[in-house]
């Protein structure tokens, strides 16, 4: 069972409660809670996994990396010229990656093969 499966089924959820992974009983603010920390820190002694601190890079890199390989499987996908007639591919991977990596409700060759001429050179 998951941290937040134990903290849902203690009845932490949130604002509207005064209580999630914060204790919000002084209003919006929220502040650090024993409760959540034992349970966090019981699922990860359960996991194996030691805490450890995550630079900002590290964050960042966690964050845009995927978006940033699903440009590329979107554009090595393409293999040609059709996906070029956008100004930027990577927009196609950021609405891919969003939805939870279901395609968008268009496939790039589809935005593209009214547009796209025979002729047009990749990027």
């Amino acid at each position: 069972m998951s941290a937040s499966a134990v903290a849902c089924g203690r009845g932490r959820l949130g604002q509207k409660t005064k209580k999630g992974w914060y204790d919000y009983s002084a209003g919006r603010t929220p502040v650090d809670d024993p409760e959540v920390s034992g349970v966090i820190d019981a699922h990860r002694a359960k996991l194996g996994i030691s805490p450890r601190d995550i630079s900002p890079d590290e964050i960042l890199d966690r964050l845009l990396l995927p978006m940033v390989n699903e440009g590329f499987k979107i554009v090595e996908g393409a293999r040609g010229p059709r996906l070029v007639c956008r100004d930027d591919p990577l927009s196609i991977a950021h609405s891919a990656h969003s939805a939870s990596l279901r395609p968008p409700p268009h496939t790039p060759s589809s935005l593209c093969a009214q547009r796209a001429s025979p002729n047009a050179s990749p990027i």
